[in-house]
């Protein structure tokens, strides 16, 4: 979810375990569509488990495109589904 004020948003994202086990320490990413990166924080969580990301703040001069939310890019936690650890957050989100 995105909260807009004057050419800024505050994107917040919440991560879920739906795999039986609980997971190694992981990364959650957030990269715009020309590869930077904007955020990085490092944490595990139990199976069945969410947790909300802390807030991330960003400008609209830096959400160039979409802007993606990537978890466990080093393959660390072994998973049935790879597919679903890329989340397109999409365009600027604010009016």
């Amino acid at each position: 979810t995105a909260q807009c004020d004057d050419g800024v948003a505050q994107l917040t994202v919440e991560v879920r375990n739906t795999g039986l086990a609980d997971s190694a320490p992981f990364s959650v990413d957030v990269y715009t569509s020309d590869g930077a990166r904007l955020s990085h924080a490092t944490f595990e969580l139990a199976s069945g488990a969410t947790r909300e990301l802390d807030p991330l703040t960003v400008a609209t001069s830096d959400w160039t495109g979409s802007l993606y939310v990537r978890l466990d890019d080093e393959g660390v936690v072994e998973e049935c589904d790879e597919a679903d650890n890329i989340l397109d957050v999409g365009g600027w989100p604010c009016p």
